[in-house]
């Protein structure tokens, strides 16, 4: 049987007030995000479909898909989507749905 891979990324141009205010009250802690997460944040490379197809390619796998995906979080009313909304109090809209990139190959 041969290997296989599963990963997912925010796709471009997806972002969230609240992964910022849950990432720096994590630093106030003094937490450090290992460098894999950080190369990993919204906006590199690495959300970008294109770019994770030829890295799994480059790395020997030859069955390469990916796709972007709208994921929703359940977060539908507005005391939900409060958890997850900046500090300036955006409450408004519909349920929260997150944009990511899912890659597949082996």
């Amino acid at each position: 049987m041969g290997a296989a891979i599963a990963a997912s990324a925010f796709a471009p141009g997806w972002t969230h007030p609240a992964k910022e205010a849950a990432d720096g009250a994590f630093r106030s802690f003094g937490y450090q995000p290992p460098g894999w997460y950080t190369a990993l944040a919204p906006g590199t490379r690495a959300g970008d479909p294109e770019v994770l197809a030829q890295t799994a390619a480059a790395a020997g796998f030859t069955r390469v898909r990916v796709r972007t995906v709208s994921v929703p979080t359940g977060l539908a009313t507005p005391a939900e989507r409060a958890v997850a909304m900046s500090l300036d109090g955006v409450t408004g809209g519909g349920p929260l749905v997150v944009s990511m990139v899912m890659l597949t190959a082996s």
